[in-house]
């Protein structure tokens, strides 16, 4: 991923997160100019999408006892927030 050049030139990282995984493919932009007070702005959305990818291995493999099963995208994205 590049960052966009006009963010670039004032010092701003891209903080955009993708979550490649055989069960879940996510996609998580984070707000760059939150590194203005020293937060890395990375780090919610990857947090984010790493509790996304732990909730779909439990709840998309089959033969895994679980008392929370996949009700689709939107649910899944608010267990993990």
């Amino acid at each position: 991923q590049r960052t966009h050049p006009a963010k670039a030139a004032n010092g701003h990282k891209d903080a955009d997160v993708t979550l490649p995984a055989p069960l879940i493919l996510g996609v998580a932009d984070g707000v760059s100019q939150i590194e203005d007070f020293g937060i890395d702005a990375s780090k919610l959305p990857r947090e984010l999408l790493r509790v996304c990818e732990q909730l779909a291995r439990r709840q998309l493999i089959p033969d895994v006892a679980n008392e929370d099963p996949y009700r689709g995208p939107t649910p899944l994205l608010r267990s993990a927030f």
